[in-house]
């Protein structure tokens, strides 16, 4: 199979983080009857500066990890929470060989395309470990992007904008496809475009997201949530559900869930409210609500076909299947020399599957999934 071929139909999950400017149209039409508002140094300095500080956050939660190793020993577990849970989630996933330093630049979250304000970062994800490491590098980019001292530093007159996050998984080449689309007829000219309902889902989410929380869809969650299982993290608060809300063109018209995530500053108060609410669900409840939803609305389990993972590894067969077909209809491509599965793996017997195969699928393929898209 070529090379070209292989890179389209390779299965492939990949991560977005869409991070957004709040009240970015109220800033550049400034007070009714003001004066003109020096909007652009603002705007400038978002796109100049968060995305080489989201970089600099990788190296330094991997420093981190290295120095928490140190101090704590081979023997010494970390504290079940800490100030800062989700690294703590990191470390543990770390000492069960769960979690790689991304050493490799192709593995960090980089910018994807920008949307009039918003920047949607984009990286593929080799392990579920991977997840909880873009998240807390988003989570702490944003502190530190947003934190008065930061806004000394850079010498600003005004501190910079406020930043919404939403987060989503998207696989390919079945339910989702990358199409990389030529401009004015130039073959060197390539843009890269990732359509399908769970980009959907994803931009939709992105227009009901506020400062206060970090969203993520159904997916996400599940994976998040799996993860601070594999990590042996308490049962409560990390991963919340305000209830539902109806988006538009999404699950049929079925209110979607709510979920979302406190920054590391408000996750006292958010787990007290959803206490006071009596909406802080054991992490069991949650993983059996999302299971619950992903099955009603007939999605797939989110799959990870690549290096090692094993409770992300299993193609669900009906995936298989339809990427065969695919297959068998692209004239490039050479036959599979992959069997079908012989029936459904024993985890899909325990527990409703959903969403998340992902290979390149382009109109003129230069790219595979396994490096940048």
């Amino acid at each position: 199979m070529g090379a070209d071929t292989e890179g389209r139909w390779e299965y492939c999950l990949r991560a977005f983080f869409s991070v957004d400017l709040v009240g970015s149209t109220a800033q550049k039409v400034g007070e009714p009857g003001g004066p003109p508002v020096p909007w652009v140094e603002a705007f400038e300095r978002f796109f100049k500066e968060f995305p080489p500080e989201l970089v600099r956050q990788y190296a330094d939660v991997d420093a981190d990890v290295a120095k928490a190793e140190k101090r704590a020993g081979a023997r010494a577990k970390t504290r079940q929470q800490s100030d800062d849970a989700w690294f703590d989630a990191l470390l543990r996933l770390r000492r069960k060989d769960e979690y790689v330093s991304p050493r490799d630049q192709f593995r960090l979250l980089r910018p994807w395309k920008l949307n009039g304000d918003e920047i949607v970062f984009h990286a593929q994800l080799m392990r579920r470990g991977d997840l909880v490491l873009h998240l807390l590098a988003v989570q702490r980019a944003v502190r530190r992007y947003q934190e008065p001292s930061a806004n000394r530093a850079r010498r600003a007159p005004k501190p910079p904008l406020r930043v919404k996050v939403v987060g989503w998984l998207a696989g390919f080449p079945v339910t989702n496809r990358q199409v990389e689309v030529g401009l004015d007829g130039d073959p060197g000219s390539v843009v890269t475009e990732y359509i399908g309902p769970s980009m959907d889902i994803g931009f939709r989410l992105t227009e009901v997201a506020d400062e206060a929380r970090l969203l993520v869809s159904v997916e996400m969650a599940l994976m998040l949530v799996d993860a601070l299982e594999d990590a042996e993290m308490r049962e409560e608060g990390l991963v919340f559900c305000s209830g539902r809300q109806f988006l538009k063109g999404v699950a049929g018209g079925v209110p979607y869930p709510e979920l979302w995530i406190p920054y590391r500053s408000s996750l006292e108060e958010a787990q007290a409210e959803a206490e006071l609410l009596g909406r802080q669900p054991k992490r069991s409840v949650m993983k059996a609500f999302l299971h619950a939803y992903l099955e009603t609305q007939r999605m797939i389990r989110p799959f990870i076909k690549v290096g090692d993972e094993v409770r992300y590894g299993s193609v669900p067969r009906e995936i298989e299947e339809a990427r065969q077909k695919l297959m068998a209809a692209d004239p490039s491509a050479a036959p599979l020399e992959e069997p079908l599965p012989e029936g459904r793996p024993a985890e899909f017997e325990a527990e409703p599957q959903m969403v998340g195969e992902c290979a390149a699928q382009a109109v003129e393929p230069t790219h595979t999934c396994r490096g940048t898209a």
